[in-house]
């Protein structure tokens, strides 16, 4: 068995017996299979409760359609009480068979690659802002802003390069003294598009999309979002809101994740909504519960990333202006990784002023 084959293993109805048989199985398999599980459906709950992180339990029967729609999670797929001869003790089903349906659903179920290796870091700049024109050639501390974030970026474990995406030639001139840069048009609705045009021309496996404005940014950060990748199409980040202006903040994106640490929504306004607390104060509610504070930085497989900028800008994401959700409305799962980092990001001269400050007290 090599890296990329498509595996079928088929188990009998578990008793005190064989009740182990799946997860000794399932290890002995290599990662980064297609992995078909046939069973019948009341193992389901065994299965789910062992492998929950392993793999996805689809509800149809083989063949329809609406069992190859599931997501991939690491090894791949769950196939509940499938028809026929599919059902069986290990080795009932012929070679011939077997091989027929490998061969069958080879041609529609989507892979997930192989750990990406080649990770590059891209830092997205514009020149014109509303309310900061030119920020990211603004002095701090000495430099260009757009300096001290290719540094911290520089110092990032994970990435192969670091590569500037602009449209601007007077960010071009600067930021190229400290590494590669990438000219790109002018009229990207978002950073993602940015880029993506860049993903596109270069060999790499994977992008981080680090903001412009993120002078302090934590390269530890970046190496969490980039490991995310190794089992995941697109991440993010996240840190506890322990400030109440940040809670009430519609600049500060809040996320809610599930169980395992998958993003369920992103918003400006606060969420969840706490119904037995909704009379409290700010800080009332953040001594009630966790909330997430979204950090703005992603993690893309490359094709992930090309197939995401090809999709139209999704209802949600036009009413909140949230380009993240474009991916959750067509069925991208963003895996959020929940770090100590707070974000310093620079919006204003003030804040510009104030990210100096910082900076010059830690010399």
């Amino acid at each position: 068995m090599k890296e990329g084959d498509i595996v079928l293993a088929s188990f009998p109805q578990a008793d005190g017996r064989t009740k182990n048989r799946p997860a000794l199985v399932l290890r002995e398999i290599p990662p980064f299979n297609d992995l078909l599980v046939c069973g019948i459906s009341t193992q389901l709950p065994h299965y789910v409760g062992e492998f929950d992180e392993m793999i996805s339990a689809g509800d149809s029967d083989f063949p329809t359609s609406g069992l190859l729609r599931n997501s991939v999670i690491r090894l791949g797929y769950l196939l509940t009480q499938p028809r026929g001869d599919f059902v069986g003790k290990i080795g009932s089903i012929s070679r011939e068979r077997h091989l027929k349906l490998l061969a069958r659903l080879g041609n529609f179920l989507p892979r997930l690659s192989p750990p990406p290796k080649k990770i590059f870091g891209v830092i997205p700049a514009r020149y014109a802002s509303t309310r900061f024109p030119g920020k990211p050639l603004q002095p701090v501390a000495g430099k260009p802003l757009i300096h001290h974030v290719v540094e911290r970026c520089k110092l990032a474990k994970s990435l192969s390069e670091v590569i500037v995406a602009t449209d601007d030639a007077r960010i071009q001139d600067v930021a190229r003294k400290s590494c590669r840069v990438e000219m790109t048009r002018a009229d990207h609705p978002s950073g993602s598009d940015r880029i993506a045009e860049v993903a596109a021309r270069c060999a790499c496996d994977a992008v981080v999309n680090i903001q412009c404005d993120e002078p302090l940014m934590d390269p530890a950060v970046i190496d969490a979002v980039a490991a995310a990748l190794r089992d995941h199409e697109m991440s993010t980040a996240a840190t506890l809101i322990q400030d109440a202006a940040e809670y009430e903040n519609p600049n500060v994106v809040k996320v809610v994740v599930n169980s395992a640490g998958h993003a369920l929504y992103f918003s400006r306004r606060t969420i969840p909504c706490l119904r037995d607390a909704a009379s409290g104060s700010a800080v009332e509610q953040l001594a009630a519960f966790p909330f997430l504070k979204h950090l703005g930085i992603y993690g893309y497989r490359r094709e992930t990333l090309l197939r995401l900028v090809k999709f139209p800008v999704s209802p949600l994401e036009a009413a909140e202006k949230l380009e993240q959700l474009r991916a959750l409305e067509n069925g991208i799962q963003i895996a959020v990784v929940r770090v100590s980092y707070d974000s310093v990001g620079v919006d204003t001269p003030e804040d510009a002023a104030r990210v100096e400050k910082i900076l010059l007290n830690h010399r």
